[in-house]
């Protein structure tokens, strides 16, 4: 058996807000892609998972970057 996850970041989608220029901006400021995902390049990522026979017990992250963002940041200042 394989068990494996998604952890999404900001990811446009119909739900988001009519007048999203606020939050794109956010999203974008927070990510190395410096942009919102998109529902398709989540779906590409399930699609990989779905495929990949020897990959388990992973938690992938389709975030942009956040998470290397935040890591980066988080060490810079705790640097000695």
């Amino acid at each position: 058996m394989r068990v494996n996850a998604l952890a999404p970041g900001g990811i446009e989608t119909p739900m988001w807000p009519k007048d999203s220029a606020a939050l794109r901006a956010s999203v974008s400021a927070r990510t190395i892609l410096a942009r919102p995902g998109l529902p398709d390049e989540v779906a590409d990522v399930c699609l990989f998972l779905a495929t990949a026979t020897y990959v388990t017990g992973q938690v992938l992250a389709v975030d942009g970057g956040l998470t290397v963002k935040v890591l980066r940041d988080v060490t810079a200042r705790t640097a000695v």
